[in-house]
Protein backbone atom coordinates (compact mmCIF):
# COMPACT_ATOMS: atom_id res chain seq x y z
CA UNK A 1 0.00 0.00 0.00
CA UNK A 2 1.73 2.77 -0.91
CA UNK A 3 2.04 6.24 1.55
CA UNK A 4 -0.20 9.04 -0.02
CA UNK A 5 0.56 12.86 -0.24
CA UNK A 6 4.33 12.47 0.04
CA UNK A 7 5.42 11.44 -3.21
CA UNK A 8 4.97 11.93 -6.88
CA UNK A 9 4.48 9.53 -9.80
CA UNK A 10 8.37 9.14 -10.62
CA UNK A 11 9.39 8.21 -7.04
CA UNK A 12 6.55 6.16 -7.09
CA UNK A 13 7.62 4.60 -9.96
CA UNK A 14 11.72 4.32 -8.84
CA UNK A 15 11.00 3.17 -5.50
CA UNK A 16 8.69 0.59 -5.64
CA UNK A 17 11.08 -0.52 -8.52
CA UNK A 18 13.96 -1.12 -6.03
CA UNK A 19 11.51 -2.29 -3.25
CA UNK A 20 10.69 -5.17 -5.86
CA UNK A 21 14.07 -5.86 -7.35
CA UNK A 22 15.50 -6.19 -3.57
CA UNK A 23 12.48 -8.17 -1.90
CA UNK A 24 11.07 -10.06 -5.47
CA UNK A 25 15.24 -11.32 -5.62
CA UNK A 26 16.17 -11.76 -2.06
CA UNK A 27 12.55 -13.47 -0.97
CA UNK A 28 10.77 -14.36 -4.01
CA UNK A 29 7.79 -12.00 -3.63
CA UNK A 30 5.75 -10.78 -5.41
CA UNK A 31 3.72 -7.71 -4.96
CA UNK A 32 0.07 -6.30 -5.53
CA UNK A 33 -0.08 -2.89 -5.84
CA UNK A 34 -2.99 -1.00 -4.27
CA UNK A 35 -3.38 1.94 -6.82
CA UNK A 36 -5.20 5.18 -4.90
CA UNK A 37 -4.00 7.96 -6.25
CA UNK A 38 -5.19 8.89 -10.13
CA UNK A 39 -1.80 10.72 -10.53
CA UNK A 40 -0.07 7.93 -10.47
CA UNK A 41 -1.58 6.10 -13.02
CA UNK A 42 1.38 6.14 -15.58
CA UNK A 43 3.86 5.44 -13.65
CA UNK A 44 1.80 2.26 -12.11
CA UNK A 45 1.35 0.61 -15.46
CA UNK A 46 5.07 1.19 -16.01
CA UNK A 47 5.47 -0.48 -12.58
CA UNK A 48 3.56 -3.49 -13.73
CA UNK A 49 5.00 -3.49 -17.01
CA UNK A 50 8.80 -3.13 -16.33
CA UNK A 51 8.98 -5.33 -12.70
CA UNK A 52 8.86 -8.65 -12.80
CA UNK A 53 8.04 -8.47 -9.09
CA UNK A 54 4.84 -6.63 -9.26
CA UNK A 55 1.75 -8.88 -10.75
CA UNK A 56 -0.98 -6.76 -10.63
CA UNK A 57 -2.89 -3.82 -9.52
CA UNK A 58 -6.00 -3.69 -7.14
CA UNK A 59 -8.09 -0.14 -7.91
CA UNK A 60 -8.97 1.57 -5.10
CA UNK A 61 -9.79 4.84 -6.98
CA UNK A 62 -13.32 4.35 -9.63
CA UNK A 63 -14.74 2.55 -12.47
CA UNK A 64 -12.69 4.79 -14.74
CA UNK A 65 -9.68 4.03 -13.67
CA UNK A 66 -10.79 0.05 -14.43
CA UNK A 67 -10.02 0.74 -18.44
CA UNK A 68 -7.01 2.47 -18.64
CA UNK A 69 -5.06 0.10 -16.43
CA UNK A 70 -6.52 -3.09 -17.95
CA UNK A 71 -5.45 -1.80 -21.05
CA UNK A 72 -2.02 -0.43 -19.86
CA UNK A 73 -1.27 -3.23 -18.08
CA UNK A 74 -2.24 -5.78 -20.79
CA UNK A 75 -0.83 -9.10 -19.90
CA UNK A 76 2.18 -8.00 -17.55
CA UNK A 77 -0.31 -8.41 -14.38
CA UNK A 78 -3.81 -9.14 -13.50
CA UNK A 79 -6.54 -5.94 -12.39
CA UNK A 80 -8.39 -6.56 -9.53
CA UNK A 81 -11.04 -3.99 -8.14
CA UNK A 82 -10.60 -2.74 -4.62
CA UNK A 83 -13.49 -1.51 -3.86
CA UNK A 84 -15.87 -3.83 -2.02
CA UNK A 85 -18.11 -6.12 -3.09
CA UNK A 86 -19.39 -3.70 -5.92
CA UNK A 87 -18.20 -4.52 -8.62
CA UNK A 88 -20.03 -6.25 -11.30
CA UNK A 89 -19.60 -3.22 -13.56
CA UNK A 90 -15.73 -2.89 -13.36
CA UNK A 91 -15.86 -6.97 -13.46
CA UNK A 92 -17.65 -6.11 -17.33
CA UNK A 93 -14.88 -3.38 -17.92
CA UNK A 94 -12.13 -6.10 -17.05
CA UNK A 95 -11.40 -6.66 -13.87
CA UNK A 96 -10.53 -10.23 -12.38
CA UNK A 97 -11.36 -10.49 -9.19
CA UNK A 98 -12.22 -8.55 -6.07
CA UNK A 99 -11.42 -8.00 -2.84
CA UNK A 100 -14.20 -8.27 0.20
CA UNK A 101 -13.91 -6.41 3.64
CA UNK A 102 -17.23 -8.26 4.36
CA UNK A 103 -16.07 -11.85 3.79
CA UNK A 104 -15.45 -12.75 6.70
CA UNK A 105 -19.57 -12.30 8.06
CA UNK A 106 -20.98 -13.25 4.91
CA UNK A 107 -18.17 -15.21 2.61
CA UNK A 108 -21.61 -16.60 0.48
CA UNK A 109 -22.06 -13.31 -0.90
CA UNK A 110 -18.57 -12.30 -1.71
CA UNK A 111 -17.91 -16.31 -3.59
CA UNK A 112 -21.11 -16.01 -5.35
CA UNK A 113 -20.57 -12.62 -6.41
CA UNK A 114 -16.95 -14.19 -7.77
CA UNK A 115 -18.62 -17.05 -9.03
CA UNK A 116 -20.92 -15.64 -11.46
CA UNK A 117 -18.31 -13.24 -12.83
CA UNK A 118 -15.86 -15.83 -13.11
CA UNK A 119 -19.11 -17.56 -15.58
CA UNK A 120 -20.03 -14.27 -16.87
CA UNK A 121 -23.10 -14.04 -15.32
CA UNK A 122 -23.79 -10.38 -14.52
CA UNK A 123 -27.05 -10.68 -13.94
CA UNK A 124 -26.63 -12.57 -10.65
CA UNK A 125 -23.21 -10.52 -9.78
CA UNK A 126 -25.73 -7.32 -10.08
CA UNK A 127 -28.70 -9.25 -8.12
CA UNK A 128 -26.17 -10.14 -4.94
CA UNK A 129 -24.37 -6.78 -5.01
CA UNK A 130 -28.07 -5.30 -4.66
CA UNK A 131 -28.51 -7.58 -1.37
CA UNK A 132 -25.01 -6.42 -0.26
CA UNK A 133 -25.86 -2.63 -1.22
CA UNK A 134 -27.12 -1.16 2.70
CA UNK A 135 -24.14 -2.65 4.07
CA UNK A 136 -21.95 -1.51 1.90
CA UNK A 137 -23.01 1.79 1.61
CA UNK A 138 -22.25 2.19 5.59
CA UNK A 139 -19.10 0.79 4.98
CA UNK A 140 -18.15 3.38 2.43
CA UNK A 141 -20.24 6.58 3.23
CA UNK A 142 -18.03 9.81 4.31
CA UNK A 143 -15.15 8.62 2.81
CA UNK A 144 -15.19 5.04 4.00
CA UNK A 145 -15.53 6.20 7.62
CA UNK A 146 -17.20 2.99 9.21
CA UNK A 147 -15.31 0.27 6.45
CA UNK A 148 -13.78 -1.22 9.12
CA UNK A 149 -15.93 -1.01 12.32
CA UNK A 150 -19.58 -1.89 10.26
CA UNK A 151 -18.33 -5.13 9.31
CA UNK A 152 -17.34 -5.53 13.24
CA UNK A 153 -20.59 -4.53 14.81
CA UNK A 154 -22.35 -6.92 11.96
CA UNK A 155 -20.49 -9.58 13.26
CA UNK A 156 -21.30 -8.89 16.88
CA UNK A 157 -24.95 -8.19 16.00
CA UNK A 158 -24.85 -11.37 13.88
CA UNK A 159 -24.98 -14.07 16.42
CA UNK A 160 -22.67 -16.14 14.55
CA UNK A 161 -20.70 -18.61 16.89
CA UNK A 162 -18.31 -19.51 14.43
CA UNK A 163 -16.51 -16.07 14.16
CA UNK A 164 -15.25 -13.57 16.47
CA UNK A 165 -15.79 -9.95 16.34
CA UNK A 166 -12.28 -9.45 18.40
CA UNK A 167 -12.25 -6.05 19.75
CA UNK A 168 -12.13 -3.78 16.92
CA UNK A 169 -8.56 -2.29 15.94
CA UNK A 170 -6.81 0.84 16.22
CA UNK A 171 -8.85 4.35 15.62
CA UNK A 172 -12.11 2.02 14.84
CA UNK A 173 -14.46 2.42 18.18
CA UNK A 174 -17.71 0.67 17.79
CA UNK A 175 -20.43 2.82 15.41
CA UNK A 176 -22.61 5.12 16.68
CA UNK A 177 -26.37 3.93 18.12
CA UNK A 178 -27.74 5.27 14.71
CA UNK A 179 -25.72 3.00 12.43
CA UNK A 180 -25.32 0.33 14.75
CA UNK A 181 -29.64 0.14 14.43
CA UNK A 182 -29.55 0.64 10.69
CA UNK A 183 -26.84 -2.41 10.88
CA UNK A 184 -28.83 -4.61 12.83
CA UNK A 185 -31.89 -4.78 10.31
CA UNK A 186 -29.03 -5.47 7.42
CA UNK A 187 -27.28 -8.09 9.35
CA UNK A 188 -31.12 -9.77 9.47
CA UNK A 189 -31.31 -9.78 6.18
CA UNK A 190 -27.94 -10.96 5.39
CA UNK A 191 -27.70 -13.88 7.31
CA UNK A 192 -28.43 -15.84 4.26
CA UNK A 193 -25.30 -14.77 3.08
CA UNK A 194 -23.30 -16.37 6.37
Amino acid sequence: MPLTGISNPEGVYQQYMEFGEKYGTACGARFLYYFRQKRDLSAVIRLLNDSPHFIGVKIGTGEEDVEPLVEGVGDSGIVMWGIGDRCTRPAELGTKGHTSGIAVAFARASDEINNAQRRGDSDTSARIEADIAPLEEIRFMNERVYNYSAVVEAMILSGFDDIAAGTGGPFNPRVPAEIQAQLRGITQDLKRYH
